[in-house]
């Protein structure tokens, strides 16, 4: 439910009446598709039996590896052999994250001929993370008083301010509100705009599905639809996407996990046509550097080389015994990645029921968020989500939040 708090009698910037994409002339400066070479399979079964021996192959191709990469997650993206890849780069670590910009040889495939694809964001661009450590989205949203944005209020148990609902879903899903406000912006207009059109208030990201009414329902499924695409990518589990109408879209290896995450939300909602034109520099990226400027201006590395996890604890009491009862499963509703285990104290009947039982902290840390039965511990004597490690936990009783020291 929306309401609006426009003045009538003021001028207003109207969005456009339709939910499709501006038409535009543009053009698409990635290689088509199908075309990109294969391995050579001969090369991939003959390395069956495992050594150690080093590969020079005749024929490869050179790539700059990214942030986060790992050499299995290459092997999975350019689909080569991982032993071979493992002999071809004996110098680089097998499993750690690799150093941005270091040279992958990847074996038996020759890419000389195509065109690098264009990248439309970053990937510290996707996740809201150390990349918006200085974003106001409320004054990035109060930049244009007349757009409907700033003007409604919106929800699904209780409403809020727009701005405040893009917040919100941001922090949920770890999706950078910039993207999902140009996400906006580009599908409707209504970042800087209004419409008096029912269709497009309703459905201000087109996906036009009525259990997707009303703005957070639209943010929450643009935001799994997002990280769908960035965890697939950066993963290696995804090499194409089905468009809206059936059309199989085969993705260039040398693509970023950041522009993979824009076209996994396009190519549920567009046919192919439609799709190039969004991820093309005249499309998404155009509306984004429009609102925010340059997106590899707010580049910063988020993995590196020899991360480890802090050391952490159980999070109850000594002595007292609690059920693990599920996971490692989605962290948020459907949305990607894996990020969440459940335990449960020992209750004295199935199902849910309330418990009295303490939550202990697994390590030191600064508590950040305590809101709807959900609490944010960040690790160590960091203050913000934004960075470093953060706990959250859930099915919290709200009415009983107490801090024990």
């Amino acid at each position: 439910m929306t309401t609006s708090c426009a003045n009538n009698t003021e001028t207003r910037q109207y969005a456009t009446s339709t939910l499709a994409p501006p038409q535009v002339s543009i053009t698409i400066t990635t290689a088509e598709p199908n075309a990109l070479p294969q391995p050579n399979r001969k090369t991939i079964t003959e390395s069956i039996a495992p050594t150690t021996e080093v590969y020079t192959p005749d024929t490869y191709h050179l790539y700059s590896a990214q942030n986060g990469d790992t050499l299995p997650t290459i092997a999975r993206r350019f689909v080569v052999d991982l032993e071979l890849l493992w002999r071809a780069n004996s110098n680089l670590s097998r499993t750690d994250f690799l150093d941005r910009n270091a040279l992958v040889t990847v074996p038996d495939l020759d890419l000389s001929d195509s065109i690098d694809p264009f990248w439309i964001v970053p990937d510290s661009e996707i996740v809201y993370g150390p990349g918006q450590i200085n974003l106001d989205v409320e004054q990035e949203v109060r930049n244009y008083p007349d757009g409907w944005l700033w003007q409604i209020e919106a929800g699904n148990d209780y409403l809020l301010p727009g701005w405040r609902v893009v917040q919100d879903i941001s922090v949920a899903y770890s999706v950078n509100p910039r993207i999902l406000l140009a996400l906006i912006e580009y599908q409707s207009g209504l970042v800087t705009g209004i419409s008096d059109a029912e269709s497009i208030l309703q459905y201000p990201l087109n996906v036009q599905k009525w259990k997707y009414a009303k703005l957070p329902n639209q943010l929450m499924w643009a935001s799994e639809q997002i990280n769908a695409g960035y965890y697939g990518w950066r993963h290696g589990r995804i090499q194409q996407l089905t468009l809206a109408e059936g059309e199989t879209y085969q993705l260039d290896p040398r693509l970023n996990s950041g522009t993979v995450a824009i076209y996994s939300f396009f190519a549920q909602l567009y046919s192919q046509a439609l799709f190039e034109q969004a991820i093309g520099p005249n499309g998404f990226s155009a509306t984004y550097e429009q609102l925010f400027g340059d997106p590899f201006d707010f580049q910063v590395d988020l993995l590196e080389p020899g991360l480890t996890q802090p050391e952490i604890e159980l999070p109850f009491e000594h002595n007292v015994i609690w059920n693990f009862t599920g996971g490692p499963h989605n962290a948020w509703r459907d949305s990607a990645p894996w990020a969440a285990i459940d335990f449960a104290p020992q209750l004295a009947e199935p199902g849910c029921a309330k418990s009295t039982d303490w939550i202990v902290a697994p390590a030191s840390g600064v508590i950040s968020r305590i809101q709807n039965g959900v609490l944010a511990q960040n690790l160590g004597n960091d203050k913000s989500e934004l960075t470093g490690w953060t706990l959250v936990y859930v099915h919290l009783l709200p009415e009983k939040y107490k801090l024990r020291v």
